[in-house]
C-alpha cells in the first residue's frame, strides 16, 4: 500500500501569516482542494510541491520573482518559513537554510508518499 499524506503544517510560508494546519484522510486515494480565490489553494499544494517534489510551484519559470523572496510570508524571511508534513506516524520538517535551499529533516531520502500535482 502506498503512503498517504494525514497533515500539513505551514509557518509563515507565502499566505500562511499563522501557523495553518491542514488534515487529510488517509483512507482516501485522491485529494482534491478547491476554495474560493485568495482562500490559500495554492499555498496548500506549493507547500506540498516543494516538501516531496522540490517545485516551486505556481512561482516556477516566472523569470521576474524571486522563490527566495516570494516563499515566506510578507515581511518575513526564508529563515522563518517552516513546513511540516505527516505521514504514518512520521513528520518531515522543511526549513530554508541561509542560502534559501530548502532542508528536510529527517532526510527527504526518508520513505514518503508520492506526490503528484495537476494544475
Amino acid at each position: 500500500m502506498s503512503l498517504r499524506l494525514e497533515q500539513i503544517s505551514l509557518k509563515h510560508f507565502r499566505g500562511a501569516v499563522q501557523i495553518s494546519l491542514f488534515r487529510f484522510d488517509p483512507s482516501k486515494r485522491l485529494v482534491m482542494i478547491f476554495g474560493e480565490n485568495g482562500s490559500g489553494k495554492s499555498t496548500v499544494v506549493d507547500a506540498i510541491d516543494l516538501m516531496f517534489n522540490g517545485g516551486k510551484g505556481s512561482l516556477e519559470g516566472r523569470s521576474s520573482t524571486s522563490a527566495r523572496d516570494h516563499l515566506p510570508s510578507l515581511g518575513r524571511s526564508p529563515s522563518d518559513v517552516e513546513i511540516e508534513v505527516g505521514f504514518e506516524s512520521k513528520v518531515l520538517t522543511g526549513r530554508f537554510n541561509r542560502s534559501g535551499t530548502l532542508t528536510v529533516t529527517p532526510s527527504a531520502a526518508t520513505r514518503h508518499p508520492v506526490v503528484k500535482v495537476l494544475r
